[in-house]
């Protein structure tokens, strides 16, 4: 197997969660740093991808403008996010999807690349982020086939998405150098710190495009 090419990739946002944590507002349109936390990961995987897809259960329209096809769960019952993953994994047309949650506004800029480096070297089907404590089964590159496997562990009643990736074949792929890039906005006060943490990054861009200058 070849290293992927992006073009093969589509970027699956899962925004479809309750925010059980933050009063059950629609995460992926909570403001940090200025924007909704769902825009900062598009600015992020967008470039990553040859398309990109949000999955949401609410507010359709505001985020279609975000300019993305938006697609509510092709399961019902609030299935958890392993369902948007499988929504995206029906509607895409390529061969490729990068998944990520809405609220990892820190997510790598290299996340495809270093997923399909690892898929590349293992000829597997399903790669995994590893931040260096624990698996983030919902940070990971996985092949269009696996809708099947997927689809089958929700009929079943599955919800937990380690479960699901622990059952196949998959590559964990050590991220332990960007560990801060894969916490989850699921609270106030993380909230603030990951604003804190995209301002700075703001200001650092600005200053070199000064300097470039």
């Amino acid at each position: 197997m070849h290293n992927i090419d992006t073009q093969h990739i589509t970027a699956i946002v899962l925004a479809g969660g309750q925010a059980t944590r933050l009063g059950r507002a629609d995460k992926g349109l909570i403001e940090c740093a200025g924007l909704p936390l769902v825009a900062h990961v598009i600015a992020r995987v967008a470039p990553q991808c040859g398309a990109l897809l949000i999955s949401a259960n609410r507010n359709h329209g505001a985020y279609r403008q975000f300019g993305h096809p938006v697609y509510g769960d092709s399961v019902a019952g609030h299935a958890g996010p392993l369902a948007g993953m499988l929504t995206g994994l029906q509607r895409m047309t390529t061969e490729w999807a990068l998944v990520v949650p809405c609220d990892m506004p820190l997510v790598p800029d290299d996340l495809a690349t270093r997923l399909g480096a690892a898929l590349s070297d293992h000829q597997a089907k399903l790669a995994v982020v590893h931040d260096g404590t624990r698996l983030q089964p919902l940070c990971a590159l996985a092949h269009r086939s696996l809708s099947d496997s997927l689809a089958a562990f929700l009929a079943d009643d599955g919800r937990a998405a380690w479960r699901w990736v622990d059952a196949l074949p998959h590559v964990s792929v050590d991220f332990s150098d960007a560990a801060q890039c894969f916490a989850n906005a699921n609270d106030h006060q993380e909230l603030a710190r990951m604003a804190t943490v995209l301002g700075d990054v703001a200001t650092g861009k600005r200053a070199q495009g000064r300097h470039a200058r």
